[in-house]
């Protein structure tokens, strides 16, 4: 039973904080609205059934004459329905069945029972066999639908959506959320959608962990394109749908005197992003009433969701204008959800969205705002913005009383090859360490202090306040190594973070490489990939967001110490490592600031970072005055067959850093080259001179570009080897260019020494190569990298190949 008003709601009231109750109350009243009939007005309800058969419908829609009012049937054929007054007339339509207009007297109001006639014209031989007819028939669609979008500015809609999610038969989550959402468009094409949430019910929160679709994000099956899971999906109206499915003339039915046409819709290969299912057009309009559609089976969902087998509902009306916008959403299927390191098993999972009061456009300045929604956790308050099936309210009963927690509703399997993700150099955090009842354990192996191991914890203390910490041991140096700090939030957006830490910490800070890769590249006998030296630092800043922008400043205060040691090793076999070269000793007292854009902030650029140094011999009494500056760009661009699953993409990276003034050599520049045990085996890397061994360039000064383009399998469907296709192989070019910028030996600071081998001079390395990716249908790939000319430290070209793992898409 779901009940909406398609009338236009009245604007929230934004309350001051010291009124905490009047908010509350202005919250609950909207959904005490739907919870039950207000003052002066008629409840009308009761079901819709098929007349020949008793079968009860879902999805009929019940209106008022005058569309002002409406409901939609729910999962038990039930609706209902609030009137100004009675008696009315009201209409009851749906898809495949005659409508009905109904008097509604006051005294049987509340159970109706409505029964629809069926309606099916069978279709000539010609019409059904031939594709034509349905060709023509989209066309009309496709022109009408681009008329339409192009004369309206913006859709506002009223949102109410029940998401169920189970484990087999047993439904383990429940949750209800209250929405408004606006759609803007520009010569017909979609913005990206504005929602404020102004109520939350839900049985827990840990649905959140899981990477499911939030309750307002609503795809439009009539758009050109539909967001699925971060896929973007063709959708059948697009303007060059007739290219990418296949339209076949299903049946034909009547709903009055008009005529509904039922298309089966398939894609005409397996190179695009498309669907499968059924859409229902209405013959002389040329709209949409019904898309039936599931994702096709070869497109391929990107992590962390994966298995996304869920179908696709929608239903359409006529609003304001002759624009026909959806009233629904109704999703239902199963997945898999990856949640950390970790696969959750089969989530089955069922969403259903009702929309309502469309609003031809809205300026956006009036579109409704809700700073903090209402919230009812596990429904304590019976406050549901759709009542309930029988089925629904029993496992309500019974999650209140079980209060699951996410490994409970779904145990994760745990598999030996999800470990292997802490290779991962591209993620610093991606190593998942043990927890053991709440106590963090880390551990990592270098030259310096041999094996070390650390176990830490997070605290809450008072007024928001939280405190970190971590104690550590090493084989190598007997000292024990402390870290804490606490946090503090500043308001909604900011956060304070005093810090101490005291321990052996790389010269490479700016690299690329994560120490947990050259960790293990130490303990299984290869080269050490950074340098040492011990620090103890005191740090304060903030850290706040703004927008789409991420930003933090601070001082820091850091004593600097060298360390000439390296521990014996007699393991695989016996090698010693190099000496760990010395360090300027000092306290260096610095201000940084930092200014990053998220992952993904748009579809071309996909990452930037920006972040500045600066110590003074003067004002803030630091043993070198030296300013440092250094960034990257991430970009991302589809080139070819930009609508296939994995179209063509060319990524790629901008970055570089520049120093000036008395630097200390462990803030000097490092351009990264591959590692000497990993070079055989890189794990997803791509910003790294493959070609190069053990040591990271090393400079006051460097600029590097690194580019791929991936063709993915077009390569092999040019040329018509189908069955690489299927597995997914595929080509991938690649090439990485830099310069840096060293001191000459004349000129260095006395007591400096360079890394070794030398990398104090002027170095310019370019490569280029070519990857054979997931060989097998397997993450591995194969690399093949040149290098171009020659330089002082890389006498000639060379050629390196050696295996690759893709742990990420």
């Amino acid at each position: 039973m779901s009940a909406v008003r398609l009338s236009r709601r009245p604007a929230r009231t934004k309350t001051l904080p010291l009124f905490a109750v009047l908010r509350y109350l202005l919250y609950i009243l909207p959904l005490a609205l739907a919870a039950g009939p207000a003052a002066g007005q008629a409840r009308i309800g009761g079901t819709v059934a098929d007349e020949a058969t008793g079968a009860l419908l879902t999805g009929a829609h019940v209106f008022t004459e005058d569309m002002a009012y409406g409901a939609i049937t729910n999962a038990e054929g039930r609706f209902a329905l609030e009137l100004p007054a009675l008696p009315d007339t009201i209409v009851v339509q749906h898809l495949g069945y005659a409508p009905l207009a109904l008097p509604v007297p006051p005294n049987e109001a509340e159970s109706l029972v409505i029964r629809l006639a069926p309606v099916v014209i069978p279709l000539a031989e010609a019409l059904v066999s031939g594709e034509g007819f349905a060709y023509g028939l989209m066309e009309q669609v496709i022109r009408r639908k681009q008329r339409m979008f192009a004369e309206i500015a913006s859709l506002a809609v009223a949102g109410q959506t029940r998401m169920t999610l189970a484990r087999g038969d047993r439904i383990v989550h429940l949750s209800d959320t209250a929405f408004d959402l606006l759609w803007s468009y520009g010569d017909g094409e979609q913005a990206a959608p504005r929602a404020t949430v102004s109520a939350v019910s839900q049985t827990g929160a840990w649905s959140e962990e899981l990477p499911l679709p939030a309750a307002h994000d609503v795809p439009n099956l009539y758009e050109d394109f539909v967001t699925i899971q971060g896929q973007r999906m063709i959708g059948p109206t697009h303007p060059d749908a007739l290219e990418h499915y296949v339209f076949r003339v299903a049946a034909e039915r009547a709903l009055g005197d008009r005529t509904i046409y039922d298309l089966n819709v398939s894609p005409v290969g397996e190179e695009e992003a498309t669907f499968i299912g059924q859409i229902s057009v209405l013959d002389e309009a040329f709209v949409l009433l019904e898309a039936r559609l599931f994702p096709a089976r070869h497109v391929v969902f990107p992590d962390p969701t994966s298995g996304w087998r869920v179908r696709y509902a929608q239903h359409f009306r006529e609003a304001d204008g002759g624009f026909w916008a959806p009233v629904n959403l109704d999703m239902e299927g199963t997945l898999r959800a990856a949640v950390g390191t970790q696969q959750a098993r089969v989530v089955g999972f069922r969403r259903r969205t009702i929309l309502a009061a469309h609003r031809i456009d809205i300026p956006p300045e009036q579109f409704a705002s809700v700073t903090t929604p209402w919230r009812d956790p596990d429904f304590r308050y019976g406050q549901a913005l759709m009542p309930m099936t029988a089925r629904e309210l029993d496992a309500l009963a019974d999650l209140r009383a079980a209060n699951l927690t996410l490994n409970e509703a779904f145990p994760p399997e745990r598999r030996a090859g999800r470990f292997v993700g802490f290779l991962d150099p591209e993620i610093s955090d991606r190593l998942q360490w043990p927890v053991v009842m709440g106590y963090r354990f880390r551990f990592r192996y270098n030259r310096v202090d041999g094996l070390f191991s650390s176990v830490g914890n997070e605290l809450d203390l008072f007024s928001g306040v939280r405190m970190a910490w971590r104690l550590g041991q090493a084989t190598g140096l007997k000292e024990t190594r402390s870290y804490v700090a606490l946090k503090r939030p500043l308001g909604a957006r900011a956060l304070l973070r005093v810090s101490y830490a005291r321990d052996i910490a790389s010269q490479g800070a700016g690299s690329r490489h994560s120490e947990a890769l050259a960790s293990v590249q130490a303990a299984l006998g290869g080269r050490d990939y950074f340098d040492y030296f011990r620090r103890t630092r005191y740090g304060a800043g903030v850290e706040t967001a703004w927008r789409a922008l991420h930003f933090a400043a601070g001082i820091a205060r850091e004593e600097a110490e060298s360390v000439a040691r390296q521990v014996p090793r007699s393991w695989p076999y016996a090698q010693a490592f190099r000496e760990n070269p010395a360090i300027r000793d000092g306290t260096f007292l610095s201000a940084y600031a930092t200014l990053a854009l998220p992952v993904r902030a748009s579809r071309t650029l996909r990452s930037a970072a920006l972040r500045m140094e600066h110590g003074s011999s003067g004002r803030l009494a630091s043993a070198g005055a030296f300013s440092a500056l250094g960034g990257h760009i991430d970009l991302a661009q589809p080139t070819l067959r930009r609508y296939r699953p994995t179209p063509a993409r060319l990524h790629i990276r901008l970055q570089a850093s520049a120093s000036f003034g008395d630097l200390p050599p462990q803030r000097r520049a490092l351009l990264d080259a591959g590692l000497d045990l990993f070079d055989g085996l890189r794990a997803n890397r791509r910003n790294a001179f493959r070609s190069l061994h053990g040591r990271p360039l090393q400079g006051a000064r460097y600029a590097a570009v690194f580019w791929r383009h991936d063709f993915a399998t077009l390569p092999f469907e040019w040329v018509r080897l189908w069955p690489l296709v299927r597995l997914r192989m595929g080509l991938a070019a690649f090439g990485a260019h830099g310069r840096v910028a060293g001191l000459p030996a004349s000129s260095l600071p006395e007591g400096f020494f360079c890394t070794l081998p030398p990398r104090c001079a002027d170095q310019t390395v370019h490569e280029i190569g070519v990857s054979l990716t997931r060989i097998g249908g397997t993450p591995l790939r194969l690399d093949l990298a040149r290098r171009l000319g020659g330089s002082e430290d890389f006498a000639g070209p060379r050629i390196v190949a050696g295996f690759g793992v893709e742990l990420k898409r």
